[in-house]
């Protein structure tokens, strides 16, 4: 009878290990040292969780587009959807792969209502980052691991 206890006891010791939940394979890797280098250059919005975004277009795309940046040793500008702006611009202060803008500083021209909620949307991205990571050509801006915007480099 005692043997009848101990069995499943001693099989459910064994077995109770493998149910346990592991981190997933799939984690975010660590982050990496952004260098200016690999930032220079222009940059579009092509993703701004819940913004749409105007598709780019040659024709007068400098005004209705989407926002650009254009990062320059410790600088970034560009056009945020109705206004130029430009910022200094901090790497790994954080820790590897942490980015920082400020102060914001732009133009005050006003412009459709929908252009000025997406240049507010944008700037307010800008100003919430504080991490960044490169994934092919995308850069794609972070706070909290959230994704706050997402740019493409242009050739």
């Amino acid at each position: 009878m005692l043997r009848l206890l101990i069995t499943p006891l001693i099989a459910a010791a064994l077995l109770l290990p493998a149910c346990a939940t592991r981190p997933a394979d799939s984690e975010s890797p660590a982050p990496k040292a952004l260098s200016s280098d690999q930032l220079t250059g222009t940059w579009i919005a092509v993703n701004l969780p819940g913004v749409a975004l105007p598709q780019p277009s040659a024709v007068d795309s400098a005004r209705n587009g989407p926002p650009t940046i254009e990062f320059s040793q410790s600088r970034a500008a560009g056009f945020s959807g109705v206004n130029r702006f430009s910022s200094d611009l901090t790497l790994n202060a954080t820790g590897p792969g942490g980015l920082r803008f400020g102060p914001i500083i732009s133009t005050k021209m006003a412009g459709p209502a929908d252009r000025m909620a997406l240049e507010a949307a944008f700037l307010k991205a800008l100003s919430d980052t504080t991490a960044a990571r490169i994934e092919g050509n995308d850069l794609i801006l972070t706070a909290h691991q959230a994704e706050l915007l997402r740019l493409r480099k242009q050739p």
